[in-house]
């Protein structure tokens, strides 16, 4: 109280002399003057940035100059656009939120239909922050509804969030899942196609360019769609009926070439620890199963074990030169008759050519890829992420980690592998297209070459005199039109 007292009894005049004295050379003002109307402008319009805004405030104010053109002083914005987007936002959120509504004329909610198994996505993605990928707390919740919705509406018995591949409009956002009793695409299908439940069609995909938008599926494989695919290479777009034009042709739309990329995808980088299954007894389709001991459960590995590449293998076979992940039994063309042995003898010579790949596999036993002439390295990353001490639990009795396996392929960059605490996952973010150490080019073909008039067997068009320099013809001593005409 006592320095509030001492410093209203100071007397300011002999100061307010000397700022009354310091005008200009012409006499228009003086140094009170402005420094009044300058702390008036900064305290009305820039309470909060006067230090900021002092000396742009006071070079205007001294030489007279329009404030408002050159400051913003009056904040009007027009939030009609604002409302707009918040109304169409909050409309389709609620499509995706709400619960199923009752039919028209009827009070009685109706029945929920059972929904399959959907990941956990907002813990999935506490494990994807270890690789460095996020698509943020709310776009990955309005993923998980989205997902709950698609389970509810295919009836799909699970349903699992497959990753994200980027184009250049817009972005896929892809969803697997397995849909029995699913009805066939009435068309005719090549020889070796796979039905749906089997080989490179044994999931169903469905895409969306977001997380409110309406998910489309994408429709079954065919071979040849396969064997195209490997021989071009071009970016999506985020448009699934574009049409692709590129030399070799293919044969179908972007989504055909992304459904083919998805599954090269699947059957080159899933994943599973090692010993969780075996290759199943005198099986002619080479299918997998569970590997039940016949004590007890199975010891699933602890974290720490997991960052040794030797423990994990391949899940699916590898998909073949022809497209499929299986050789059917060569058959005898028309007009022949082949004994068992003739059939035994080329089904060996099509196993020759085209080999199946180890079940199961380990990734160390994969082939290393060639990063310079010199250079090869192996196509997994292993790491362990985070605090790898592991814990006593006195829940489970065995061991349990903080710290998470990150399996990254270097192959098909993008795809990844998590391991932690007994749980595994895979998940793809990237651009679709496998690594490659030389850039290829698919040159689209040339434009059709037309042909020369005198050859064309069509109407002729009638002929064109040449022109004839004035100049020159003077000098030959002829005119231009006799010459013409001799001609």
């Amino acid at each position: 109280m006592s320095s509030v007292t001492a410093a209203s009894k100071v007397n300011t005049e002999p100061l307010r002399k000397v700022l009354k004295g310091a005008a200009n050379k012409e006499g228009e003002g003086n140094l009170e003057e402005h420094l009044q109307k300058l702390f008036n402008f900064l305290i009305l319009h820039y309470p909060g940035q006067a230090l900021n805004k002092f000396e742009e405030a006071s070079y205007l104010i001294k030489h007279k100059m329009d404030v408002n053109q050159f400051l913003k002083i009056k904040d009007d914005r027009d939030y009609h656009q604002l409302v707009k987007d918040l109304d169409s936002y909050t409309g389709q959120m609620q499509k995706v939120f709400q619960g199923p509504q009752p039919e028209e004329g009827s009070e009685e909610p109706p029945e929920v239909a059972p929904v399959g198994f959907v990941a956990d996505l907002m813990a999935s993605s506490k494990v994807w922050q270890w690789a460095g990928i996020g698509f943020g707390e709310q776009e990955t919740y309005r993923l998980q509804k989205s997902l709950k919705a698609l389970a509810t509406k295919t009836s799909a018995t699970q349903l699992r969030f497959f990753g994200k591949i980027t184009g250049t409009e817009a972005d896929y956002y892809i969803a697997e899942g397995t849909v029995e009793g699913e009805e066939e695409e009435e068309k005719e299908h090549e020889p070796d196609f796979e039905p749906k439940g089997t080989g490179v069609n044994r999931y169903t995909y469905f895409v969306a360019s977001n997380s409110l938008s309406q998910w489309s599926k994408l429709p079954d494989l065919e071979p040849s769609m396969i064997k195209a695919s490997r021989m071009i290479k071009m970016l999506f777009t985020g448009n699934l009926t574009r049409q692709i034009y590129t030399n070799p042709f293919f044969e179908g739309q972007e989504q055909h070439y992304l459904r083919a990329q998805i599954a090269r995808i699947v059957h080159s980088t899933t994943l599973i620890p090692k010993g969780l299954m075996r290759p199943v007894e005198d099986s002619e389709t080479r299918e997998i199963e569970e590997n039940t001991p016949e004590e007890g459960e199975i010891q699933m590995p602890s974290t720490c074990e997991m960052k040794d590449m030797s423990k994990w293998v391949h899940a699916n076979k590898n998909i073949l030169k022809n497209g499929t992940t299986s050789l059917k039994q060569p058959e005898a063309p028309e007009g022949e008759e082949w004994d068992e042995d003739r059939t035994n003898q080329e089904m060996k010579n099509l196993l020759e050519a085209d080999p199946y790949a180890p079940l199961l596999s380990p990734l160390s036993d994969d082939k290393k890829i060639q990063v310079s002439k010199t250079l090869q390295q192996p196509c997994w990353c292993v790491n362990i992420m985070g605090d790898a001490t592991e814990y006593a639990s006195e829940i489970s009795k065995k061991p349990v980690s903080n710290g998470v396996v990150v399996v990254r392929s270097l192959q098909w960059p993008g795809s990844y592998s998590f391991y932690n605490n007994s749980v595994f996952q895979q998940l793809y973010v990237g651009n679709g297209h496998k690594y490659e150490q030389q850039a290829t080019f698919y040159p689209v073909d040339p434009p059709l070459i037309e042909c020369d008039p005198k050859e064309y067997d069509g109407p002729q068009e009638p002929e064109q005199y040449a022109p004839v320099v004035e100049k020159a013809a003077e000098e030959e001593g002829a005119g231009g039109d006799d010459s013409a005409a001799a001609e």
